[in-house]
């Protein structure tokens, strides 16, 4: 039989020479092929740009994204295992740490974020791109790094009196896949209304603009999870999968039972 489940040192280190070498060679990646997409849809060849867009060119690319989770399975791994706190936060914590300060840097060697910039192609605008996504990355890390020492490796008094003071937390971890799915749609309709209308012209040039438009985004999907908690997150991602689950084995998993989560208070 084999046991390469249980070889969990050699595991994790294959997740992180993997999503290692996605991050670090997703510059030249991007470099390379990015501006082929365009050539190939202007040569009508949709299908070769749609497949070389998805690598490196759409909102949520192959490269860097593919090494997001490769990174953040070893957090998850951890976790199921319960291995030592010390260690789960040593490790969130560096990744955190790490990849936040290199996007940093890098953003400052060019200058800061040009909103201006988001739709070019040039070797610059890329490199800002992906520098952006390094710093995505590690504060995702921090925010993982936060709740568990918030919410999780505290005593359960405390756990249950936290729980209670941040419901929208609760509500975002419901349908956290949902939101990452679908996300980019909702900010891409409300980017082509805002364009549209003259009053907001040049709205998305600015830093100001930029991060009001976020928390506007942040505010509409609250809403959308306040209303859609009142019918148990039916229809989302996550409640699929438990459908899923069920049908395949016959059980209810405790794991994906979004009512018993709900009424963790």
């Amino acid at each position: 039989m084999n046991n390469n489940h249980t070889k969990v040192k050699r595991n994790y280190w294959i997740l992180g020479m993997l999503g290692l070498r996605v991050l670090v060679t997703t510059p030249l990646m991007r470099d390379w092929f990015a501006r082929d997409v365009e050539t190939l849809m202007g040569q009508g060849k949709y299908l070769s740009a749609a497949l070389l867009g998805a690598v490196v060119f759409d909102n949520f690319p192959i490269f860097p994204y593919a090494g997001f989770p490769l990174l953040g399975s070893i957090l998850g791994i951890a976790l199921a295992r319960n291995e030592s706190q010390r260690k789960i936060l040593l490790y969130t914590g560096v990744q955190g740490v790490v990849w936040f300060v290199i996007g940093m840097i890098g953003l400052q060697s060019l200058g800061g974020i040009d909103p201006s910039t988001i739709d070019l192609n040039t070797t610059e605008a890329l490199l800002e791109d992906t520098y952006r996504q390094y710093g995505q990355l590690g504060i995702s890390f921090l925010y993982f790094f936060a709740a568990l020492c918030l919410f999780d490796y505290i005593s359960p008094t405390t756990q249950a009196r936290r729980t209670r003071y941040f419901p929208w937390l609760r509500r975002f971890g419901m349908i956290s896949a949902t939101v990452y799915v679908f996300e980019s749609i909702l900010a891409a309709t409300f980017r082509h209304l805002l364009n549209a209308l003259p009053w907001f012209a040049g709205w998305n040039e600015s830093m100001g603009g930029v991060i009001l438009y976020g928390l506007f985004l942040v505010g509409v999907w609250g809403l959308i999870a306040y209303f859609w908690e009142k019918i148990n997150y039916k229809f989302s991602l996550e409640w699929g999968l438990i459908q899923i689950i069920k049908k395949g084995s016959g059980k209810q998993s405790d794991k994906y039972d979004l009512e018993r989560l709900k009424n963790m208070e």
